[in-house]
C-alpha cells in the first residue's frame, strides 16, 4: 500500500528575531534620574535654564569643609527672567557634579541676596549628602520649576586641603564680607557651622 509521498525537498524555515538597537551613550552622570540633563538612559537632555547660584554668599573663595557637620548656603539668583518663586524647592539638589542626586535642601527663604532689587531664593545644603570630593573646582545645583523645566547651575569651590594649607578658610571669606557690608548676623552663623 502506497501512502502519501514524502517531500525530499529541503524547506527553509525563517526565523524572525528582533533586534534593539541601543542607543549610543551620550552621558553619564551616575545616577537614573531624569531632568538633570541627562536622561535615565543615558542621553543628553536638551532644553532647561540656567540659572546663577553663588555658593557661601559674600566669599570670594568658597571654602568647603569636607569633613563638616554643618550646612553649605548656597544661593539662586532671580533676575528679571527669571522669578525663584517659580522653583520646585523639594527638587533642588546641591553636590559634586555629575551626581546630580546630591545633598537635598534643607532650609530655604527668599531674599535679596545680592542686592540688586531682584528677590533670590537662600538654600541650605548638609556638606556629608554633597558627594563633594578632594579636587572639586566646581558645584552644581539641579532642580525643576513647578511647570516642569529644568534649572541647573554651578558655581566655583575650594575644597580645604587637610589641615588647611593654602586653602585655608580665611580672608575674602563670608564674616569679612558681611562685616564690611553690615550683612545680617545669620550669614556668619551659617560659616560657623560648617567648620
Amino acid at each position: 500500500m502506497n501512502g502519501p509521498r514524502k517531500s525530499t525537498t529541503p524547506i527553509a524555515i525563517t526565523v524572525g528575531v528582533v533586534i534593539h538597537k541601543t542607543p549610543r551613550i551620550q552621558c553619564d552622570d551616575g545616577n537614573t534620574l531624569p531632568g538633570d540633563g541627562c536622561s535615565s538612559t543615558c542621553q543628553t537632555e536638551q532644553g532647561g535654564i540656567e540659572v546663577r547660584i553663588d555658593v557661601r554668599p559674600g566669599s570670594t573663595v568658597n571654602p568647603i569643609n569636607l569633613k563638616s557637620e554643618g550646612e553649605i548656603p548656597v544661593a539662586i539668583l532671580g533676575s528679571p527672567g527669571f522669578r525663584v518663586s517659580d522653583l520646585d524647592r523639594m527638587t533642588l539638589r546641591f553636590g559634586h557634579c555629575g551626581r546630580n542626586e546630591g545633598a537635598r535642601t534643607r532650609a530655604f527663604q527668599i531674599e535679596d541676596v545680592n542686592r540688586d532689587g531682584i528677590p533670590d531664593l537662600l538654600s541650605h545644603y548638609r556638606t556629608k549628602d554633597t558627594n563633594l570630593r578632594m579636587g572639586d573646582t566646581q558645584a552644581c545645583l539641579v532642580g525643576m520649576t513647578k511647570s516642569g523645566s529644568m534649572v541647573h547651575g554651578t558655581d566655583v569651590v575650594n575644597i580645604l586641603t587637610k589641615g588647611g594649607g593654602p586653602d585655608k578658610e580665611g580672608g575674602g571669606g563670608k564674616d569679612d564680607h558681611h562685616k564690611d557690608k553690615g550683612g545680617s548676623d545669620k550669614h556668619r552663623d551659617d560659616r560657623k557651622k560648617d567648620r
